[in-house]
This record gives C-alpha cells, sequence and structure tokens, in this order.
C-alpha cells in the first residue's frame, strides 16, 4: 500500500512511511443480530418483562447451538 503522508513525524519535516492492513470478517449471525436488536428495543422502551422473554429466549436458543 502507498504511504498516505499522514505521519509527519521525520526529523527534516517528511512523511514517514504508513503501513495499514485491511481485515474484513464475515459471520452468519443474522439471528443473534436479530435477538439483540430486540433486546435492545426492549430496554429503550423499558419493558422488562419483554427484556426477560427475550434473554430468556437468546439463552435457550444459545444451549441448542453449543
Amino acid at each position: 500500500m502507498p504511504d498516505l503522508g499522514m505521519d509527519n513525524d521525520k526529523e527534516d519535516g517528511g512523511s514517514k512511511e504508513m503501513k495499514i492492513a485491511v481485515v474484513t470478517c464475515a459471520f452468519d449471525n443474522a439471528k443473534i443480530v436479530d435477538w439483540l436488536r430486540e433486546r435492545g428495543d426492549a430496554i429503550k422502551d423499558e419493558n422488562w418483562d419483554k427484556l426477560d422473554r427475550v434473554n430468556d429466549h437468546i439463552r435457550r436458543n444459545l444451549k441448542k447451538d453449543s
């Protein structure tokens, strides 16, 4: 990757070489993301009964998968 010139810490005022690594990860976790969104909505709405139900649902389904 070429030097982007964003780091001017050399004594002569020039740019130091910068290397950037890019890592992309993908997971098949749509089900878990949906559960966490539902859980977040329950917390946002202060619906503690729904939060308990969602937590139980998540717990049961994670035990099945392990």
